[in-house]
């Protein structure tokens, strides 16, 4: 067994530490122009899934990254998954839909994929 001097192992602690730190936190490099196109177009797809026919859009999160939107949260039923996937695939200026989405059915889950 190999062991570790105390003074080596918080050495490696705090390394290990600060490096999960900068890896979760690595600046946004896109432009002003950018940014403010994927806020219209979250924002477009807030207000489509709302607006969607017997659609329970309470619990699905919406983000935007050059166009790319990812959809996670919770749906109810699978035609809810669906429809939140189509819907949001047809808004003007997304290029892909990412999902993330959690289905709740009678106690199960599934997980987004």
């Amino acid at each position: 067994m190999i062991r570790f001097a105390p003074r080596t192992l918080r050495a490696a602690v705090v390394l290990a530490a600060a490096l999960g730190a900068c890896a979760c936190s690595t600046p946004d490099s896109r432009t002003d122009s950018e940014r403010a196109a994927d806020r219209a177009i979250t924002r477009q797809i807030q207000a489509a899934l709302r607006h969607a026919p017997y659609l329970d859009a309470d619990h699905i999160e919406v983000e935007t990254t050059r166009g790319v939107v990812r959809l996670s949260g919770l749906v109810g039923s699978d035609v809810d998954l669906r429809t939140a996937l189509r819907v949001s695939a047809t808004v003007p200026g997304v290029r892909r839909v990412v999902d993330d989405l959690e289905l709740i059915e009678f106690g199960r889950t599934r997980g987004g994929g």
